[in-house]
């Protein structure tokens, strides 16, 4: 059995070393692939307030004329964009970060400012900025992450034309992160700035009660993982595998908390007395996540309960076994983990951790001399990688 053990401890380290390769190979994958994300603004709640006109922009000075104000997304509208969004972008693996903003219309050279700061936030290629006129106009405008040419698409859309509109919408994004993918001119009427906006155009400051612009990032976020877990356990278990499953709710700040279960195989010892013990341990835990995309380190706190089960089905006596029991041991576990997502939804990690007993006991046999058949260790390596799913 001990031969047995041992083999299964050299497999389980050859598995893991194994995991920990394919990990780091896809890291530095990711770490030298070029940013796959496009920023989509799209108009919020009107504003209470009026716009300028023409001559209060100062167009008489040759700056652009400010346009009129715009026409704010419904829910129902905002969801079908972001659907066919998904369905577009996904053909050029590229992630859609949808942004509502307020209404109120800005001038070009507004825009491109404004649009430079979401690319640089957001570590997008490109951002596209969706005006909707009372009137039914749509202005689609395109621009990459240098602001180095934005390419303006009128539409005309009727109410009874809106789902094709949106269908039109999402196409263009599509053929702005193909050209930008390949290094070539977004197609469309290009505006060319009088100046650079970020060197001499500041932002326009916010209107009284306007709100922050919101993100998909805005919301909590449900973290699923399955994977294995191998730690050091006790002298007479130097490596104990299992099977890890994991439940995280991400906050938008990058604070989480969650809850982990592992499940181990019995561990059966056999001497001058034939008894097994179960492990249960149930771990809830608190973090921050620093979301570097397409990859997130994670480094959190866990308080462990680790429920032992003894059961003794023998002994070389003639005496009945003792009777089954439990044991609770209470530890806590910094751990910290890297996760890459080669999909928007889907991710593997790796991870490190390192359980200290709070409080610790021996399995001792009273046959003969009594001495200790099973002692955890007061601290101990654990180590795991697997699959996390984000919803």
């Amino acid at each position: 059995m001990h031969r047995h053990r041992d083999w299964l401890g050299r497999l389980s380290l050859s598995a893991l070393s194994l995991y920990a390769s394919l990990v780091w190979t896809a890291l530095a994958q990711g770490a030298s692939a070029q940013p796959s994300r496009l920023v989509v603004v799209v108009p919020a709640a009107p504003e209470q307030a009026e716009s300028l006109s023409t001559s209060e922009s100062g167009s008489g000075s040759g700056s652009e004329p400010r346009p009129s104000s715009t026409a704010p997304f419904d829910d129902a509208t905002l969801a079908a964009l972001r659907d066919a969004l998904g369905a577009q972008l996904s053909l050029v693996e590229t992630e859609a970060r949808v942004i509502s903003e307020s209404s109120t219309a800005l001038t070009m050279d507004e825009r491109m400012a404004r649009g430079l700061e979401l690319a640089a936030e957001q570590r997008a290629i490109g951002v596209l900025w969706l005006e909707v006129r009372p009137t039914d106009h749509w202005f689609v405008y395109a621009m990459d992450d240098q602001a180095e040419r934005v390419v303006v698409r009128p539409m005309l859309v009727r109410p009874a034309s809106v789902s094709a509109a949106i269908e039109a919408v999402a196409i263009i994004a599509r053929g702005t992160v193909e050209a930008l993918q390949r290094g070539e001119p977004i197609a469309g009427e290009s505006y060319e700035p009088s100046e650079a906006p970020a060197a001499s155009l500041p932002m326009p400051a916010e209107p009284s009660g306007r709100p922050p612009a919101q993100t998909d990032d805005d919301a909590l976020r449900l973290r699923l993982a399955l994977g294995y877990v191998g730690e050091t356990f006790a002298d007479e278990v130097p490596w104990q595998s299992g099977l890890g499953l994991g439940v995280s709710l991400l906050a938008p700040f990058g604070l989480y908390a969650g809850i982990h279960y592992t499940l181990f195989p019995a561990h059966e010892q056999d001497g001058r007395a034939v008894f097994s013990v179960q492990r249960h341990p149930l771990a809830v835990a608190v973090g921050y996540r620093l979301d570097l995309s397409p990859l997130a380190l994670d480094a959190e706190l866990a308080l462990v309960g680790d429920f032992l089960m003894r059961t003794t089905s023998r002994t070389s006596t003639e005496g009945e076994p003792a009777d089954a029991s439990g044991r609770l041991l209470a530890a806590a576990c910094p751990r910290v983990r890297a996760e890459l997502y080669p999909l928007s939804w889907l991710g593997v990690f790796i991870e490190a951790a390192l359980p200290i007993q709070l409080n610790n006991f021996r399995y001792v046999s009273p046959i003969d001399t009594p001495s200790a058949v099973l002692t955890p260790n007061r601290m101990r390596l654990q180590a795991a990688a697997g699959l996390a799913i984000l919803h």
